[in-house]
């Protein structure tokens, strides 16, 4: 921006795409594609804000998820149905908590206090 006696010129750009860009790609950074549950990235973060709670005299739970014989579903069925198994079982947790997909068959879940 310069300025020229009694005018002020400048430029504007608009950067709306730029930053869903940027926003996307920290979703991709925290996230797994599948489930859209948390990555190991994600949930740290995650679990770092709830030991902080914590240490205020905040509740904190983790629970760990494991999904029986669900390789069992992948190979009679195929990936494309494990894949939706997966997406519902992460899916009946995310109002509540933070998911992390911890493998092929397991999740970890942080619920939120209320």
């Amino acid at each position: 921006m310069r300025r020229a006696g009694d005018k002020i010129e400048g430029t504007l750009q608009d950067i709306t795409d730029k930053v869903r860009a940027h926003e996307h790609l920290q979703f991709l950074a925290d996230h797994d594609p599948l489930t859209k549950a948390l990555n190991r990235r994600g949930v740290e973060a995650c679990l770092s804000r709830g030991l902080q709670r914590l240490r205020r005299g905040k509740p904190l739970a983790v629970a760990y998820l494991d999904l029986d014989r669900f390789k069992l579903i992948n190979d009679l069925y195929g990936h494309v149905a494990g894949d939706a198994v997966l997406q519902q079982a992460d899916g009946g947790c995310k109002p509540r908590g933070a998911v992390r997909r911890h493998g092929g068959d397991r999740t970890r879940r942080a619920p939120r206090a209320p």
